[in-house]
């Protein structure tokens, strides 16, 4: 996902940034999902697939979880070495969901 890095909306060792967090998509149970607008529990469970010590975070354990913190939280999963496949649209998130599915 290639975008302009602005200063202020960038994490200091985030690879991506803000705005590029609020127009990707992600995949759980073979369901395709906005980072920006997916139910905070499916997003919860996303991460928590990744890293399932993390089930005691503040963060997560709230009701709605906000872009900024969905951000922090996937900065932090590739900070810890577990990241999050994004896809930069619909589009691309939809051709690796069908790639994944015809390679079963």
């Amino acid at each position: 996902m290639a975008a302009t890095r602005k200063a202020d909306q960038q994490h200091p060792r985030a690879a991506l940034t803000l705005d590029e967090i609020a127009k990707a998509y992600f995949i759980h149970d073979q369901q395709i999902y906005p980072v920006a607008s997916a139910p905070a529990s499916i997003f919860r469970a996303a991460v928590l697939d990744l890293a399932p010590q993390w089930q005691t975070s503040s963060t997560l354990a709230s009701k709605d979880i906000d872009l900024v913190s969905r951000w922090w939280l996937l900065c932090e999963l590739s900070k810890a070495g577990r990241p999050m496949k994004l896809y930069a649209g619909r589009e691309e998130a939809e051709r690796a969901l069908g790639q994944s599915t015809a390679a079963r």
